[in-house]
């Protein structure tokens, strides 16, 4: 078929929204002809890898805002007018795309990025079937972590308050309408879209793995725990309730790596030491991809507390190395990480998460066979979530799309197997290292 992709960031070896379009497009490209209409911040980067790995499957279609309005500037890490730009590049990307329509005829348009519910695209004006997605959003901040957000707390009301309003705008509820297929990374942005309208959303991840899987170095009995933080410095990315459940372990030999930065940086690294954590918290800074992968194989679990977050790809990323997951279960990750690669705390109350980290810490500290089996369970799943595997998945779904058929919602995980119950499996008589289903 003759694929029409859309995705305002791109580029390959990158992560997050530039790497999502990039990696749909390539691998899509080794099935389909394909067009790809994107934003010229990263042109030159896709040049230079076209020009080492020459492909004639897939074109590329520079967009820019004609408005002079549009007052965000490409490349300086600020998002400072980003969304008002954002709104006028989505609408030349339109009106791109039907004349590039008139000209080629492809079959279907594919709306990959921005992967938010907030800006609804307008594809599904052209004279063939859309896709949306996977697209994230729905998610909300727990309100009992608010205080976590200090001089953010404003922003987030408001964007609680649009949640709840978003449901019966007329444009996202006239896209949801026209769209043949919508995919969801997670449960909370499914509801949100069926309370707009939308007939079936499919849970279908926004991310994927390169393909090389790295089984991790097994770690023996005595040996000190290694834990990984890692993402944006952020109050919503929940660091500092991992270092609070750091600071009340049992287990006083663990150590934690903190990789990333951002503008809580200054903050985190005084918390750490206010809770006695100096010799036992390291913070790497911004790390590079290429030391990111050293990380990875050398620790033993990752950490992630992110309070708000579609999915993370950071998690399978962990995953690919073998790395068990401790997290919390809501959003993303308790939809789609397994319940054998993973902790899951509930989210209830920061004191609760705190005491369910700490103790999920311990457990992995005190049974290395339990963070084998897990690490097994990892690799197993990230297997599954190839890049090419998962462009085979889509290519179901834009034949069933093409066919008029709704997509299957792919089912997210069993209840997730929490603290207490690993606990209970790790102190058994055998020191059984599986995991019982609550």
């Amino acid at each position: 078929m003759k694929i029409l992709i859309v995705g305002h960031a791109c580029a390959p070896d990158l992560g997050s929204e530039p790497g999502f379009t990039w990696n749909w497009a390539w691998q899509m490209s080794r099935i389909h002809q394909v067009w790809v209409i994107a934003h010229p911040e990263y042109k030159a980067r896709v040049d230079n890898y076209l020009a080492s790995h020459p492909n004639d499957r897939v074109r590329f279609i520079w967009v820019v805002p004609k408005s002079r309005f549009d007052y965000w500037t490409p490349g300086s890490n600020q998002e400072k007018g980003i969304r008002l730009h954002y709104w006028f590049w989505v609408r030349e990307a339109y009106e791109q795309a039907a004349l590039l329509y008139e000209q080629v005829h492809f079959d279907l348009v594919h709306h990959v990025s921005w992967s938010t519910i907030a800006i609804p695209p307008p594809f599904w004006k052209l004279p063939v079937p859309a896709v949306w997605g996977p697209l994230g959003g729905g998610q909300s901040f727990p309100p009992a972590f608010i205080s976590h957000l200090r001089t953010h707390r404003i922003k987030e009301f408001l964007r609680s308050l649009n949640l709840l309003l978003l449901p019966f705008s007329p444009t996202l509820r006239r896209t949801l309408a026209s769209t043949h297929t919508v995919l969801a990374t997670n449960l909370e942005t499914r509801n949100l879209l069926e309370r707009a309208g939308a007939s079936r959303v499919g849970l279908f991840l926004d991310c994927g793995v390169d393909g090389h899987l790295t089984p991790p170095s097994p770690r023996t009995p005595g040996q000190q725990l290694t834990l990984l933080w890692a993402g944006r410095l952020e109050p919503q990315k929940g660091l500092a309730i991992a270092l609070r459940a750091m600071a009340v372990t049992k287990n006083r030999e663990s150590r934690l790596l903190v990789a990333g930065s951002g503008t809580e940086q200054v903050k985190m690294q005084a918390l750490a030491r206010s809770l006695g954590l100096t010799n036992r918290v390291e913070f790497l800074g911004r790390v590079p991809r290429e030391t990111m992968e050293a990380h990875f194989q050398n620790c033993d679990a990752l950490v992630f507390t992110s309070l708000r977050d579609s999915f993370g790809s950071v998690v399978l990323e962990a995953m690919s190395y073998g790395l068990p997951v401790i997290a919390l279960n809501h959003q993303g990750v308790g939809a789609f990480v397994p319940d054998d690669a993973s902790i899951k705390v509930p989210v209830n109350s920061p004191e609760q998460v705190i005491t369910d980290l700490a103790n999920a810490f311990d457990v992995l500290a005190s049974n290395p066979q339990l963070q084998r089996t897990m690490s097994r369970a990892a690799l197993a799943f990230a297997e599954n979530q190839t890049w090419r595997r998962r462009a085979e998945t889509m290519n179901e779904l834009y034949a069933e799309t093409m066919k008029g058929t709704p997509a299957d919602v792919v089912p997210a995980n069993q209840p997730a197997r929490t603290f207490d119950t690993v606990a209970d499996d790790a102190a058994g008589k055998n020191e059984s290292s599986s995991m019982r289903a609550r």
